[in-house]
């Protein structure tokens, strides 16, 4: 038995790996209920809803990644609907 502890390499790997498939799995659930194909193709609308949504889970470790994913899909939206004026 080795005497060095146990410590998880890279973790952040780990993090980077489930906040992709939470935000991949709440694209897809988006887009089936907004019936949309394209990120672009929601609206300002569609987005304050989602932003309340995210707003209104109770901040907790678990429920944090839901709130995460769905901040990736905001912020996604809002780069690709950026308008230079």
């Amino acid at each position: 038995m080795s005497e060095e502890t146990y410590t998880l390499a890279r973790p952040y790997k780990w993090i980077e790996n489930i906040e992709r498939e939470v935000t991949d799995g709440l694209w897809e659930d988006i887009s089936q209920y907004f019936g949309v194909e394209e990120i672009n193709d929601l609206t300002e609308e569609q987005i304050d809803q989602l932003e309340a949504y995210r707003d209104e889970i109770e901040e907790d470790g678990y429920l944090d990644i839901i709130r995460m994913g769905l901040g990736n899909i905001i912020n996604w939206w809002e780069t690709e609907t950026y308008v230079d004026d």
